[in-house]
């Protein structure tokens, strides 16, 4: 965070995400902490954090996102908010062994897409705070590609070392 001359100290957490099965009965251990007072404040998962948000136990500073979502639209982003040029997205991806043959990369690859642009499929996505995108296997083997380079500098910058 050198960029904004903002210091944080990282507190890891075994889990994040609630439990398989707990959502949304038992929320993630961090929003429990900030919500208890231990920690001032923390980035949480979005998804099991969103009713904590809406019934007031938490306050969403910003999103890491580039915009914001429709599931928090009042929420800013953090760069909008407080950090210009600030973004960091979770994603998901589908990943294969680098053996499997091309055609069957290809199928997967248009399935999925296919498959996210169902109404039904997309609204569910979107309502649980992920933003659905088909992808190429080129594009996202590229999209990976230029995150861990990302990330690299950026732990780097902060003089993270591996434990």
């Amino acid at each position: 965070m050198k960029r904004w001359a903002v210091a944080f100290l990282m507190v890891p957490y075994a889990i994040c995400m609630a439990a398989a099965g707990d959502y949304p009965t038992r929320p993630p251990e961090v929003a429990t902490d900030v919500m208890s007072g231990r920690l001032d404040y923390a980035m949480a998962p979005l998804l099991p954090s969103t009713p904590l948000v809406r019934s007031g136990r938490l306050i969403a500073l910003g999103i890491t996102s580039p915009q914001r979502l429709p599931m928090l639209p009042d929420v800013p982003t953090i760069a909008e908010a407080a950090l210009p040029g600030f973004v960091y997205e979770g994603w998901y991806g589908i990943f294969t062994p680098a053996r499997t043959p091309r055609e069957i990369v290809q199928k997967l690859a248009q399935e999925t897409s296919r498959i996210l642009k169902r109404p039904e499929i997309h609204e569910r996505i979107t309502r649980e705070g992920a933003i659905p995108r088909g992808s190429t296997p080129e594009a996202f083997t590229q999209m990976v590609q230029d995150e861990i380079a990302t990330r690299r500098k950026v732990f780097q910058a902060a003089g993270a070392k591996p434990e």
